[in-house]
């Protein structure tokens, strides 16, 4: 594909990523305002319709790779026309289905031209009859680009609302917006496909805000605005040709400044009729004094060299209003910057508000952090204390059960002599008294450990 063309949709007809700032970039359309026309060319396949269009505006759209053998184009693609503010777009394929669809209520019996404004054009074959087919197609071009020609067929009652640099981001729009709601927009626009799921129209309903035309009232009212000053800018130029050319031929007079004037506020009260209905009034007193302002100063500019004296107080009065419509777009710029602060401001204080409070907050938590460790602190001296005091306990203990572990070995020796003596005395009755005393002197003696004393020997 050539350069000077770009590719919208993919074959899949899918979005190309990143075409919005490749179109701004390589034409420009920031300085092509709402002054421009966009033209698709579309059809069956092979029908001829991407030759028709490089012929009539000039593009570049492949028809025959070096093999001569036919490209399809795949999506749309986008490119400029020569010498003119024009998109043209290459159409993939336009089928049958405008007439297989059913209207709905109320349309079943309209027509193509009842919903469009529709021609037919007739052009000789480009292989059979190659010179008369540009000729006729030369012709066809001047009702594109020719805004004189009695056929133009853009007509002055067409208007746009997106300026140029923002159609590709306003096509992208429509294409999610349809892609996204498609069940429930298909099922609105045709009686017997079947009803959309509930939650699918219900998602439509919460998002149709940010549906197709509704989120960009602003932009829309704005592009509004700049094409109603474009055409009734065009209509003064036109109204006041002739008598530029009688002031060319003859000089200015009174009379003409008086014509010149009329024309103006002819043209200030067409731009109010124009936007009766969508007035914004910020918006309407900037826009009305751009327009009041192209007019003065093509009154100013183009008679002030040939203006006699008994006319120039018009003229300097009409510098003194330009003068003055400056200052006051200069006043009106100040004041809305002036807003703007304020309202950063208010955002600011807004959200400083919050932190402030947050850091009230931390500051109070880090008081009774500082209260809550010093809590802590005491309960670690009282428990250090208490095991200080645990730890003298465990020695006495292990005395104590050492004392009862000796007391349990000569309770064991007592006994055990207890058992000798029995039976002593038993087998040996005559010589027991004898035996005694030395059975005695064996017995160990019981030793008694209280926590109070802890060293005191008590005989058996």
């Amino acid at each position: 594909m050539a350069d000077s063309c770009l590719q919208f949709v993919d074959g899949d007809q899918e979005l190309v990523a990143g075409v919005e700032e490749l179109a701004s970039e390589k034409w420009n359309l920031n300085d092509w305002g709402v002054d421009y026309n966009i033209v698709a060319v579309c059809g069956q396949p092979d029908s001829g319709k991407t030759t028709l269009a490089n012929a009539l505006f000039g593009t570049q759209f492949p028809v025959l790779d070096e093999n001569e053998e036919d490209v399809a184009t795949e999506g749309i693609w986008i490119s400029t026309a020569s010498d003119t503010k024009m998109l043209v777009m290459d159409a993939e394929i336009a089928t049958e289905r405008w007439f297989e669809r059913s209207w709905p209520d109320g349309l079943e019996n309209c027509a193509i031209d009842d919903i469009l404004d529709y021609e037919v054009v007739t052009l000789p074959s480009k292989i059979d009859a190659p010179n008369y087919f540009d000729a006729a197609v030369a012709e066809l071009r001047g009702r594109f680009i020719d805004r004189h020609d009695p056929n133009y067929l853009f007509k002055p009652i067409y208007w746009k609302a997106v300026s140029a640099s923002g159609i590709t981001y306003y096509f992208r729009h429509l294409c999610y917006t349809l892609d996204e709601h498609w069940d429930v927009l298909d099922y609105k626009m045709s009686s017997y496909e079947s009803a959309p799921d509930f939650y699918k129209n219900k998602n439509y309903l919460a998002e149709k805000r940010c549906c197709l035309f509704e989120t960009q009232y602003k932009d829309h009212i704005d592009g509004f605005y700049d094409m109603t000053i474009h055409h009734t800018y065009s209509e003064f130029l036109e109204a006041i040709k002739p008598i530029q050319e009688e002031i060319d031929a003859k000089g200015i007079t009174h009379e003409y400044l008086e014509q010149l004037l009329g024309h103006q506020r002819n043209a200030m009260a067409t731009f109010n009729a124009a936007v009766e209905h969508h007035k914004d009034d910020t918006m309407y007193k900037a826009k009305r004094d751009v327009l009041r302002s192209q007019c003065n100063q093509k009154i100013t500019f183009s008679t002030y060299e040939q203006t006699p004296w008994g006319s120039t107080g018009l003229v300097i009065q009409l510098l003194i209003d330009h003068t003055h419509q400056k200052e006051d777009a200069i006043r009106e710029r100040v004041q809305q910057e002036v807003e703007r602060c304020r309202k950063e401001m208010k955002l600011i204080d807004a959200q400083i508000k919050p932190k402030s409070e947050q850091y009230i907050g931390i500051h109070h938590l880090k008081t009774e952090v500082a209260k809550k460790d010093v809590e802590i602190s005491k309960y670690m001296l009282r428990i250090d204390t208490l095991e200080a005091a645990n730890g003298e306990k465990d020695k006495i203990i292990a005395r104590l059960e050492a004392a009862n572990s000796k007391k349990d070995k000569d309770n064991f020796h007592i006994s055990y002599l207890k058992s000798v003596r029995f039976e002593l005395d038993r087998h040996l009755p005559a010589q027991a008294p004898r035996l005694a005393p030395n059975l005695s002197r064996l017995m160990p003696r019981r030793t008694v450990v209280s926590s109070s004393t802890r060293n005191s020997d008590t005989p058996r």
